[in-house]
């Protein structure tokens, strides 16, 4: 399958400042088509504005090209060769567990770049009250604290990406940004992004795991 770069093409009155692009295990695209279409969206993102990248990643290995690093090649360019056109901004992974016994399904990576600059923050000098209320993060929910604040979510199967996207779009954007989002190649739909709600997220619980000596004694 052929990535068709032509399908994120977009008015000049539109003013886009974050593109999410999500890839599942499932997708079969080579190296060049993948560079192609990189190069192509991230000259559609705004001075400020966001790279997402949520790639899956199957059960057992299976040979392909790694995503992640083609994006930070073809946007950073080599560390030899890097320049501040393009910041790397962060990373992290989603563990998906599914609906019915919250057993893990899925695992996924997310990649963040920033192109460069106005940064996200700087525009609360000059935002309203109305307009800082209306951003509030719920950070004393224990779903924020314990998991959106870390660089390892779980989620919900069903709802992963969308999930996901609605988090990237309310911890870095602002009433009236722009958010596109691509899955697999297939047409950039602008995304809706709401309130974060925790409601219904997970939280991971750690679990201890004994170590033995070999005579069989608690090592800890």
């Amino acid at each position: 399958m052929a990535l068709d770069s032509s399908r994120f093409a977009m008015t000049k009155e539109t003013s886009v400042t974050s593109i999410s692009i999500s890839f599942s295990n499932r997708m079969n695209f080579s190296e060049l088509e993948l560079r192609n279409s990189i190069a192509e969206l991230s000259e559609q993102v705004s001075s400020g504005g966001y790279f997402f990248v949520l790639t899956e990643f199957g059960k057992s290995f299976r040979p392909g090209p790694s995503i992640e690093s083609i994006v930070v090649r073809e946007l950073m360019n080599t560390p030899e060769a890097r320049d501040d056109s393009w910041l790397f901004f962060g990373n992290g992974a989603i563990r998906g567990y599914s609906d019915v016994n919250k057993k893990l399904s899925s695992t996924w990576q997310w990649l963040i770049l920033q192109k460069s600059g106005e940064k996200t923050l700087s525009r609360r000098k000059t935002s309203s009250k109305k307009v800082l209320k209306e951003v509030a993060l719920p950070v004393s929910h224990f779903a924020f604290t314990r998991d959106v604040a870390n660089n390892v979510w779980h989620l919900p199967e069903k709802s992963i990406i969308q999930n996901a996207i609605n988090r990237f779009g309310a911890l870095l954007s602002w009433p009236g940004d722009v958010m596109l989002h691509s899955q697999n190649g297939k047409l950039a739909k602008k995304v809706e992004i709401g309130k974060m709600d925790l409601t219904n997220d997970l939280i991971g619980v750690a679990q201890k795991k004994i170590y033995l000596w070999e005579n069989k004694d608690t090592l800890f």
